[in-house]
């Protein structure tokens, strides 16, 4: 009878995991500006443009972990998001983890950078999803 085989995963390290959000962040933060210069002092359009940014950096994210296991940024990488399963996250738990990551974003990169000063290397979108980024077997 074959045994299974074993896969070890090991938490991504800290410097991929940078580049990552550099390389997923980057058109969002363009959009951001783009959206800040084309409104100039128009303020009652800013709420739902920048509303309209959250959403896509949601849905990006969501499809993303959801349908490959990871974003382009840490497909590049080569690190990866897992559920407790070491399994890609399903739909609930991806979205989960899309939400918390707008919300890091939004309390000025707090959720992203917790991900440095924990223990486990997780940030508020793992703690809220349960999932943990490892290096891409």
């Amino acid at each position: 009878m074959a045994r299974p085989h074993l896969i070890e995963l090991r938490r991504a390290p800290s410097r991929r995991r940078a580049a990552a959000w550099v390389v997923d962040g980057l058109p969002f933060a363009l959009g951001a500006w783009w959206i800040l210069a084309w409104l100039g002092p128009e303020p009652s359009l800013l709420v739902p443009a920048l509303t309209a940014l959250g959403l896509a950096a949601f849905t990006y994210q969501l499809l993303c972990t959801w349908l490959l296991g990871a974003s382009l940024g840490k497909l590049l990488n080569r690190i990866a998001v897992v559920g407790p399963d070491g399994a890609r996250p399903g739909l609930a738990r991806s979205a989960r983890r899309a939400a918390a990551s707008v919300v890091g974003v939004l309390l000025l990169g707090a959720g992203p950078l917790l991900a440095l000063f924990t223990r486990t290397g997780r940030g508020l979108d793992d703690l809220a999803a349960g999932t943990a980024v490892v290096e891409a077997p």
